[in-house]
């Protein structure tokens, strides 16, 4: 399947949110939360710090 310049560009973009998200949680300390409170944590920096919309809630 060959990709559009349009797609690669969407595909880069989608790249950098997704390594700022893991940037992070890099400097996140994950001792004593549950995984619904790193879920919470990782939602709220996609919806509200980088505006993006989770691919996972459609």
């Amino acid at each position: 399947m060959v990709k559009t310049p349009e797609e690669i560009e969407l595909m880069r973009v989608s790249g950098k949110l997704l390594a700022s998200v893991f940037e992070m949680l890099d400097q996140q300390n994950f001792l004593g939360m549950s995984t619904l409170q790193v879920n919470n944590l990782v939602e709220k920096f996609i919806t509200k710090d980088i505006a993006a919309r989770p691919a996972s809630k459609g």
